[in-house]
């Protein structure tokens, strides 16, 4: 009898024991699944961006509602409108999806109060150090637009398309409504951002922006907001003197041994020969910068040879700065002296915008813009 009630009493444990095993191996399996689902939705649906700013926008064309607590089904708040700098306070790190979207939920603080926003409808912002822009150029990285709204191996050259916020991973450091200041060859002005587009061509695909006014394909622009983190005041012309070129042909020929960075000619010429044909085949221009320091421009008086046009800037009758190319404009920022000038490599087909910063002994390049070149 005690062997049979061991037996009975070792039956019902065992059997006990194997509905339990059957039990905890489903609720693993059911709880692996939804971990997997969760996974796979998370990689799938995040955005791949790594390192989130602490300042977020609204993308959301019809604004993002403040929640009091991080969920859908919580108490509305308010709505906070497209394009809104928010501060994020902290982040929820659970993920949530809304609309096939799977985010996280952001504590932010707006207008008095705070609350909760869902993650999809904002995005970090290339808040970068003060940036001038060419030619209506926004650099940027192909790879930071969604898949779908890139441009294919069948695109055709000079395809342009309108790009909005949602279809960027990281917002550009300009966006529409960014207020900027431009400066063109002849005025200096404040102007906002209506669009961007993209634009494909040989080289590859360009941001592009269109401001409310019209201005010059060579104007420059900066985003005003981070234009005063680093200058007081607004930039003006700046009208440089012209100064008698006299003593010219003394200059070349102590610079004769630059001749090959400026005008591409050839190195077994004579220095009387190559004195002659630049003071013949070339209009000259001095114009002061700072004491002992000058710019000179060479224009070629042939049409068709324009592409040995040249500039140089001189300390002390030294050459420190010459390419091929055109002087624009100058202008004054903060008392200090800055040249737009044009450059390329001659018969090459490359080029484009430099925007210099002159100190009394040496030549900073602030800004450069190549992308219209062949």
């Amino acid at each position: 009898m005690k062997n049979k009630k061991e037996k009975i009493y070792g039956t019902d444990d065992t059997q006990r024991f194997k509905g339990v095993k059957v039990y905890m191996k489903n609720v693993i399996s059911l709880l692996l699944l939804s971990f997997m689902f969760v996974f796979v939705v998370t990689c799938s649906k995040k955005k791949n961006i790594d390192n989130l700013s602490n300042y977020q926008y609204v993308i959301s064309e019809n604004g993002v509602i403040l929640r009091e607590s991080p969920s859908i089904e919580s108490r509305s708040l308010k709505v906070i409108p497209f394009k809104t700098k928010l501060l994020i306070k902290e982040s929820n790190e659970r993920l949530a999806v809304v609309n096939n979207i799977a985010d996280k939920w952001y504590k932010v603080e707006w207008n008095g109060s705070v609350g909760y926003v869902f993650g999809g409808y904002l995005r970090p912002k290339d808040d970068n150090d003060i940036t001038f822009y060419f030619f209506n150029h926004i650099p940027f990285d192909d790879k930071n637009i969604i898949e779908s709204s890139a441009f294919d191996s069948n695109t055709t050259w000079g395809t342009t398309k309108n790009i909005k916020l949602n279809e960027f991973k990281l917002l550009p450091s300009i966006i529409p409504g960014s207020e900027i200041i431009v400066m063109d060859l002849h005025n200096v002005y404040k102007d906002k951002i209506t669009s961007l587009n993209l634009t494909y061509n040989q080289i590859g695909t360009f941001l592009n922006f269109k401001v409310e006014s019209k201005y010059s394909n060579k104007a420059l622009i900066a985003d005003l907001s981070s234009y005063f983190k680093h200058y007081k005041n607004i930039p003006k012309p700046y009208k440089m003197i012209i100064e008698s070129n006299s003593n010219i042909e003394s200059f070349i020929r102590k610079n004769y041994d630059k001749r090959d960075i400026v005008f591409t000619m050839e190195r077994d010429i004579s220095i009387d020969d190559y004195t002659d044909n630049i003071i013949h085949n070339f209009e000259i221009t001095n114009f002061r910068l700072f004491k002992n320091m000058t710019l000179v421009t060479f224009k070629n008086k042939k049409l068709d040879e324009w592409y040995y046009n040249a500039l140089i800037v001189t300390s002390n009758d030294k050459v420190i700065y010459a390419i091929n190319g055109n002087f624009i404009y100058s202008y004054d920022i903060d008392g200090g002296i800055y040249l737009l000038v044009e450059e390329w490599t001659p018969h090459s087909g490359y080029g484009g915008l430099r925007f210099l910063k002159i100190y009394p002994d040496k030549v900073e390049t602030v800004a450069s813009d190549f992308s219209n070149s062949d």
